[in-house]
């Protein structure tokens, strides 16, 4: 059985919206924190820094419904 490359996580919010962690997002993650993503720590992440994982998360799916 062939695996999906393409698996989408799908939030719903005050719509359904779909999470996704590009190039792009990666990119403004480590911008937004000043953490390279090694020194991302997901077991020891405070309530700021879930924060800007989630907004760079879906900044893709806002982009194509224009918000």
């Amino acid at each position: 059985m062939a695996k999906n490359k393409n698996d989408v996580v799908i939030i719903n919010l005050d719509r359904p919206r779909e999470l996704r962690f590009g190039h792009k997002a990666l990119k403004k993650l480590v911008a937004l924190t000043n953490l390279s993503l090694d020194e991302l720590d997901i077991g020891g992440m405070d309530f700021e820094l879930i924060e800007k994982v989630m907004y760079c998360g879906l900044l893709s799916d806002a982009k194509e419904n224009g918000e």
